[in-house]
């Protein structure tokens, strides 16, 4: 069995699982939400075992860190919680903390993995994705601050990293993008590119649909092939 953790209204998320349901079989589709007081959730750690958990669904199935194969983590957001007061607060981080070490328990075979300060992987400023790009080898787009901020320039070209696969018009920027997404440490990302070849957006929810068949190709290759 595989998962597809996201938002309600994920539409990419929905016409992946659709697909993924189509090459690997069984694939649960859990709301995030689920992870706050709606939901039953069950961690556990023993002396030297891995975590495990559990949270029960609402049709009476469970997903289980131990029987889940993989997971396709499109989290865009800890838990909601209703209400502005310190009791509330408190809830809000009690269920980002479990939450995230509920997301963390399925180790390597959760793409993105979550990072302590967003569920869906690691958070990057503007300017640390074009210093990254610039590592990678890409010309990026000069970041203003203040009042001589520029406008982003406009996307001309994308690309998208699933796994080992890079689907791009143009084989230089395919490498590319794969050299950037082993720095950011992201499975999946999703870059945009300006006329010039500057990178100019990056996000690690993009629009998986964007690629086609081909994107889901891939992204039934990556789930299939963790361990």
């Amino acid at each position: 069995m595989y998962a597809v953790i996201c938002d309600p209204g994920d539409r990419s998320a929905l016409w992946a699982v659709d697909r993924l349901r189509a090459r690997l079989g069984e694939v649960r589709l859990v709301a995030m939400d689920l992870f706050g007081l709606g939901g039953a959730l069950h961690w556990q750690l023993e002396a030297g075992a891995a975590p495990s958990a559990s949270l029960r669904l609402p049709d009476g199935g469970e997903l289980d860190t131990r029987g889940c194969r993989a997971v396709l983590n499109r989290a865009q957001a800890f838990p909601r919680v209703s209400g502005g007061d310190a009791d509330a607060a408190y809830v809000r981080e009690e269920l980002a903390a479990i939450s995230l070490a509920f997301l963390a328990a399925f180790g390597a075979r959760i793409f993105n993995r979550p990072d302590p300060l967003h569920p869906g992987g690691r958070l990057l400023s503007t300017a640390a994705w074009r210093r990254l790009a610039a590592r990678a080898g890409l010309p990026a787009a000069t970041v203003a601050l203040g009042d001589a901020a520029a406008p982003t320039p406009r996307v001309a070209q994308r690309s998208l990293v699933i796994g080992e696969t890079v689907l791009a018009a143009e084989p230089a920027i395919a490498g590319l993008s794969r050299s950037l997404a082993a720095l950011s440490g992201h499975s999946i990302l999703g870059l945009g590119f300006s006329a010039e070849g500057a990178l100019c957006e990056a996000t690690a929810l993009p629009d998986l649909s964007w690629g086609g068949e081909a994107a889901a190709d891939a992204l039934a290759e990556l789930l299939e092939g963790a361990r």
